[in-house]
């Protein structure tokens, strides 16, 4: 899913990833000290309320991989393109995520 894209589902709820907060993954090609990660913001709405919240790359307090808001469960699988060293040319950031 693209920055500003929407999924739904039959029971009213909306996921839009609204942008991307931050990516300090080690890029392809590079030897990093540490790993990085990087942050997604979405929002969360059921025709009741909207939250804005974020998914991480990594599971490691304070990040998380998943969320889950009135018992759906959202996780993160992906975010692209991954950095590289070998490329300048990025493409617009896309996420991968999974609703239960």
């Amino acid at each position: 899913m693209a920055k500003g894209e929407c999924t739904s589902n039959n029971s009213n709820i909306n996921i839009c990833f609204q942008k991307l907060v931050t990516d300090s993954r080690c890029p392809d090609g590079a030897v990093c000290i540490t790993q990085g990660y990087a942050m997604a913001e979405f929002l969360y709405t059921d025709g009741q309320q909207s939250l804005i919240f974020n998914l991480s790359s990594i599971n490691w307090p304070p990040f998380h991989k998943d969320t889950t808001i009135n018992n759906t469960k959202i996780s993160l699988i992906n975010i692209t393109p991954y950095p590289s060293i070998y490329s300048r040319i990025s493409s617009p950031p896309k996420v991968i995520f999974e609703v239960k």
